[in-house]
């Protein structure tokens, strides 16, 4: 991204990596699932992966991800594809959440963890949720952010 700030007194030429959050959906959760745990990492070497689970209390957890080649190309993965193993928690907000994750995506390699870079970001809204920027390191180095809900 590339823009420019402007002051009553300068004006400043940015650039850097910009983020666009988009909600695709607000339709509320199956009464048997509990949450979603949501990652959208962009890798040293130029591609990028969005992956997330829907927890599900009565059955297997619902997993979408989508492989994006530096180009842009979308590859999007199948259901199971992705998987997600909670490492380590953080007592947030009353509740334990989950702040380290190993994300694994076999089909492309992938074999990370990603770390929260501030294990406190709980927003208490009227649907509370941790949201916030992680770091990745493993099979592919980068950064990204994870949001998650119903903890």
């Amino acid at each position: 991204a590339v823009g420019r700030l402007e002051f009553p007194d300068r004006k400043i030429d940015v650039e850097g990596h910009a983020w666009l959050d988009r909600e695709w959906s607000s339709r509320p959760l199956e009464e048997s699932q509990d949450g979603w745990d949501w990652f959208s990492l962009r890798f040293e070497e130029g591609p990028k992966l969005m992956a997330f689970r829907l927890r599900d209390r009565t059955g297997p957890d619902f997993t979408a991800a989508t492989w994006i080649d530096p180009d842009g190309s979308p590859h999007p993965q199948p259901d199971g594809a992705a998987r997600f193993t909670p490492l380590r928690t953080s007592r947030v907000a009353g509740r334990d959440v989950p702040v380290v994750w190993r994300v694994e995506l076999p089909a492309r390699r992938v074999d990370i963890v990603t770390t929260a870079l501030n294990p406190d970001s709980w927003n208490a809204l009227g649907t509370p949720y941790w949201e916030g920027p992680v770091l990745a390191d493993g099979s592919h180095r980068g950064e990204g952010y994870l949001e998650m809900t119903g903890y």
